[in-house]
């Protein structure tokens, strides 16, 4: 009985082992399927987009229009001058500051209300 003992607490930390690798090999694997799934949709929207622009030419001259209007929106809710480093450190120290677009930004496309909602577009420096 006394080696039995012995061998069941020897083998504890390997069942403690074997159970957090197979922990995060699950882990790895549903992280892994959904970046597959992300990179496969944004290659299918780049091809898209790709074969939109090859068949409608004219779109071309209006890129400089969307560029004005990029402009116009940052100018609009006040993040001019704000890169990427001063957001990450933003959201990181949950500074939620709300920019003049944010009273208006329940009315916008999800993605600038989400912005909005976490503090992205009232960045002050």
């Amino acid at each position: 009985m006394e080696v039995y003992g012995r061998l069941a607490q020897a083998a504890r930390p390997a069942r403690e082992y074997a159970a957090a690798f197979f922990r995060w090999l699950l882990l790895g694997a549903v992280v892994g399927a959904a970046g597959g799934a992300v990179g496969a949709l944004f290659s299918k929207a780049v091809e898209y987009a790709t074969n939109l622009r090859g068949e409608n030419g004219w779109l071309l001259y209006l890129l400089p229009l969307g560029g004005l209007l990029i402009v116009g929106l940052y100018k609009l809710c006040r993040v001019s001058g704000v890169g990427t480093n001063e957001v990450f450190e933003s959201v990181r120290a949950e500074k939620h500051h709300r920019g003049f677009c944010c009273g208006h930004c329940e009315h916008g496309p999800p993605v600038h209300r989400h912005h909005c909602r976490h503090g992205l577009s009232g960045l002050r420096l």
